[in-house]
């Protein structure tokens, strides 16, 4: 706790000081608008925030980022929190003020829905995915899917009513939003913007990864995150911090050495992450096969 301590302070300290936050000003940290560019629930969350002279809403931002992040790191099993922090995609997140707090906290709770059989939560960890679905949308259909393998038809209905409940409530109070949300999405530019780093069409064949036997729960989730990241027309490297929460330390270490080859090969030399992801987890299946067929042979 005193490392946590040391780096939320650090955070707090650089958000007074430093002029971050750009994305958090103009898209997140505000009362909704027209044009936004995530789904209006979203701002269900953020709300609390917008209100707050800046640069405080980025700084209260980070510190609640910070805390999910380690608290998914925890939850999930990586003691390497230290490296997930300093990674390129929780740092890039942090410091544009962007919403990884979403999916790393949609991915946390999902995990423990499951396990807790919590099909009613479960509906607020696929929304919370869905507000990026450029890094989360593989993983809200992998948890509908266990959910349903779980609980059958009564566990989706459970998940699909609340769900509901909230996009109901977010059309009552800001209007027929998904129709702006639309429209945004197909004029902003997304994919031709300068920082995507999609390798679309060519990334949809790692969607061929999700057959690869999984070595264990997490390992599965490590190939859903990567694949997704691969097979989206657009994305960038702050979408990738959820995938960085169940990454061991060598491969944090690539992110950062990636981002400086950016300037020089282009921003879709980020995509190596999630592939070398995708590469270490076939390794490890193809390993394990061999091992189980060597202890049949003995």
């Amino acid at each position: 706790m005193v490392a946590l301590s040391i780096a939320l302070f650090i955070w707090l300290i650089t958000a007074t000081i430093l002029p971050g936050g750009y994305d958090a000003y103009h898209f997140f940290l505000r009362p909704w608008w027209t044009g936004a560019t995530v789904p209006a629930y979203a701002y269900f969350a953020t709300a609390p925030f917008a209100g707050l002279a800046w640069p405080w809403p980025w700084a209260l931002w980070g510190l609640a980022s910070i805390g999910m992040f380690y608290a998914a790191c925890r939850a999930l099993g990586n003691r390497w929190w230290p490296a997930v922090l300093i990674s390129a995609p929780v740092l890039v997140n942090l410091w544009l003020g962007q919403m990884g707090l979403f999916t790393v906290g949609g991915m946390l709770l999902g995990w423990w829905a499951l396990r807790k059989g919590h099909a009613a939560l479960m509906s607020i960890a696929i929304l919370a995915l869905l507000v990026k679905p450029q890094a989360g949308a593989l993983l809200a259909l992998y948890y509908a899917w266990q959910l349903w393998r779980e609980q059958g038809w009564r566990g989706l209905a459970w998940m699909t009513g609340g769900a509901g409940a909230v996009l109901a409530v977010s059309l009552l109070v800001y209007g027929w939003w998904p129709s702006d949300f639309w429209r945004t999405l197909t004029t902003f530019g997304f994919t031709r913007a300068y920082w995507n780093a999609a390798v679309w069409p060519w990334g949809l064949l790692a969607l061929s990864a999700l057959a690869l036997p999984a070595t264990g729960e997490r390992a599965r989730l490590r190939v859903i995150l990567a694949a997704n990241l691969l097979a989206a027309p657009y994305v960038s490297v702050y979408h990738g911090a959820a995938l960085a929460v169940l990454t061991k330390s060598p491969l944090l270490v690539l992110t950062i050495l990636l981002v400086w080859a950016m300037p020089f090969a282009g921003f879709q030399v980020f995509q190596a992450f999630p592939l070398a992801v995708i590469a270490v987890e076939a390794g490890r299946a193809i390993i394990n096969r061999r091992a189980r067929s060597m202890r049949a042979m003995a």
